[in-house]
């Protein structure tokens, strides 16, 4: 796990009986699609106690949300994103750890390169904007929540997981060497700061949008939409590196 080598977790398991058995699938499509698929495929046989063990996780920002919150329905859902999207989202990375020890295969592929990182990651956004909006209604089942913050919650996860996850990418690609406790801790720690000022334009965007008193929909479309164009901006530069990356260094 420290090594993100999620293969040969799921090697492991396969071999003790621990995965779902599934039918045996033929390829589909070619390229980015084909990774898509990949991983499709090693989603549904994930094990239920996966899936309950990620749903006990989630439920945590919800359960902080609610405890500091209080009352006050905007600031749960503030306390709530920010919990979630900063200690959730390194869980949806291991993918492309594993993607970095088969580097020179991965780089041989005629596949462009914000394509093939926008392929690793794709269900990483799927399984974070998921497990959000799971916590989200949580949340709101606590009794709190029910705002219109909540709604523009809703409607910007799926964008602010992408900027998040693509951030994080570029740290992961500066500093790939895990078992190098430098490069483990420098990198963790720029990781989680530079997610952290990714969220300071989605806030501005919320605020001018909150006092020009547009509506939480469209105040959720406008997040959502300066999320991602930053994501892009991130997936460049990730794609950038990736270009550069040396997997004999």
């Amino acid at each position: 796990g420290k090594s993100g080598d999620a293969g040969t977790i799921l090697s492991q398991m396969a071999s003790e009986g621990k995965l779902v058995p599934g039918l045996t699938l033929r390829p589909l499509g070619s390229g980015a699609l084909a990774i898509v698929w990949k991983d499709l495929i090693s989603t549904t046989r994930t094990p239920l106690r996966s899936w309950v063990m990620l749903l006990v996780i989630a439920s945590f920002p919800a359960l902080f949300g609610r405890a500091f919150g209080g009352r006050n329905g905007d600031a749960g859902v503030l306390l709530w994103g920010f919990v979630f999207t900063l200690n959730i989202s390194n869980i949806f990375l291991l993918s492309l750890r594993d993607m970095l020890r088969r580097a020179d295969i991965m780089k041989a592929l005629p596949i462009p390169p914000a394509r093939l990182l926008l392929a690793e990651l794709a269900f990483g956004i799927l399984n974070l904007t998921l497990l959000g909006w799971v916590s989200l209604g949580l949340m709101v089942l606590l009794g709190i929540g029910r705002g219109p913050l909540t709604l523009v919650a809703f409607i910007a996860l799926p964008s602010l997981a992408a900027l998040l996850l693509f951030v994080q990418t570029c740290f992961i690609l500066l500093y790939p060497n895990r078992n190098d406790q430098a490069q483990n801790t420098v990198g963790g720690l720029l990781g989680v700061m530079a997610s952290t000022l990714s969220l300071v334009p989605t806030v501005a965007v919320g605020v001018a949008l909150f006092f020009a008193q547009v509506g939480p929909l469209l105040m959720g479309l406008g997040v959502a939409a300066s999320n991602l164009v930053a994501a892009g901006a991130a997936l460049s530069f990730a794609a950038f590196l990736w270009q550069r990356f040396d997997p004999t260094d």
